[in-house]
């Protein structure tokens, strides 16, 4: 079942014009930034390990929402029946986190039997109550843990803090989709309710999303109907316009040069901690409770100052990728991309719950207790994910079948 949705993830992108390379260089991306996120959270200085080796900073954020606004484009641009294909989204979610929630609540019970290292975080809340149960079940299913929320408690369901970001993309998923497949007043109103429900914190990161969905109007522009030769915003194209001959190769060399470029910015960015004194200069805008509030949005200044730079990589790793490449290569890499939605939407809580498991852990870099509770908590999301592909997503894509034709 793995591989028929992988065939059908080469056809989606194929219909779409995507190169090989190019879907090889966005998928090796989001693994790079799953990695990052799952290392970052494996390290956090608190009760897990003490020394904090986050890999690409805040620009793993900005990743994830950039790659998702342009592969949610390529399903949505084709148009279509507004409903229908939100309802899609909406199941495919739900089938993937709801098992995992379940998981999820038995480690959380776990945990607290046991009085857990995870309970004095002052994120966690070990309230089990059938009313908790009943509102983080309401949160999943809608999506909407986020929207409007005033504070950074309980950012997730249970203890899964990491599934946060997920309100924020289905948020942005349905205004994606009213862009695509409605017109007229029909759009404006369901935007506007989007926009109503999800909230101001929800709405400060929205700039990355939309910056992966210009990516795709940009390379749709970029290319003709082939997906290969020249369209009017290539850089071929426009620098005929101005007098200047461009060659293939010259266009490449480009592109490659852009790329580096945009990779040392958000690399400048992180290290001069010019985003980071950013975030902390938009902290005196604003009243104490008002930063509170749109706290959630996760330092969303420091976020936007990566996504010039993230869109000039996508844009032009488009034209220096251009080329074909072996299934024997693309088809395993793009498996690996599958299941970097398992390991984001289980690793935060597995890696409490193995720290749990483990008497008298040490939190030292310099022991093997972190060590083993990585290794252990990663074969916890590969499990999950192989169980779930092998043994739930079959049975669930019949049900859609039969639901969504």
């Amino acid at each position: 079942m793995l591989k028929q949705s992988n065939r059908a993830a080469l056809a989606t992108e194929r219909r779409a014009l995507i190169p090989d390379q190019y879907s090889l260089f966005i998928h090796v991306w989001r693994i790079l930034a799953t990695s990052a996120v799952f290392i970052g959270h494996a390290t956090k200085p608190d009760i897990l390990f003490d020394i904090d080796v986050a890999l690409l900073g805040r620009a793993t954020i900005p990743s994830f929402l950039i790659i998702s606004g342009f592969f949610t484009t390529l399903s949505m641009c084709a148009g279509g029946r507004f409903l229908k294909k939100l309802a899609k989204r909406y199941y495919t979610m739900l089938t993937m986190f709801i098992p995992a929630t379940l998981l999820i609540c038995f480690m959380d019970l776990y945990m607290i039997y046991v009085n857990a290292p995870i309970l004095t975080n002052y994120k966690f809340d070990p309230d089990m109550s059938f009313q908790r149960i009943v509102l983080d079940t309401f949160n999943l299913i809608t999506f909407s843990g986020e929207y409007w929320s005033l504070s950074t408690i309980g950012q997730g369901v249970l203890s899964n803090q990491a599934v946060w970001i997920i309100d924020y993309i289905m948020a942005y998923t349905v205004m994606t989709a009213a862009i695509y497949t409605l017109t007229g007043w029909i759009r404006v109103t369901v935007l506007l309710a989007a926009i109503a429900t999800a909230g101001p914190p929800v709405l400060l990161l929205a700039p990355l999303w939309f910056a992966g969905v210009l990516v795709f109007e940009w390379q749709r522009r970029a290319f003709d109907t082939s997906g290969f030769e020249p369209g009017k915003w290539h850089p071929i194209t426009l620098a005929s316009r101005v007098g200047i001959s461009l060659t293939s190769a010259g266009a490449r060399k480009l592109a490659i040069v852009a790329m580096a470029a945009a990779v040392l910015l958000s690399v400048w960015i992180e290290v001069s901690r010019s985003g980071e004194a950013l975030y902390f200069w938009s902290k005196t805008l604003v009243s104490y409770d008002l930063r509170q509030y749109l706290g959630m949005a996760k330092r969303f200044p420091w976020q936007w100052v990566h996504v010039p730079s993230l869109f000039v990589v996508m844009c032009a790793a488009r034209i220096a990728f251009d080329g074909q490449v072996g299934k024997h290569l693309l088809r395993p890499v793009q498996i690996a991309s599958q299941y970097t939605f398992p390991v984001f939407a289980l690793h935060f809580s597995a890696m409490y719950f193995v720290q749990a498991l483990i008497p008298d852990y040490v939190p030292r870099h310099d022991a093997a207790d972190p060590y083993v509770m990585i290794g252990c908590s990663f074969a916890i999301c590969l499990a999950y994910g192989y169980l779930f592909f092998r043994l739930v997503r079959p049975y669930t894509n019949r049900l859609a079948g039969k639901i969504f034709g």
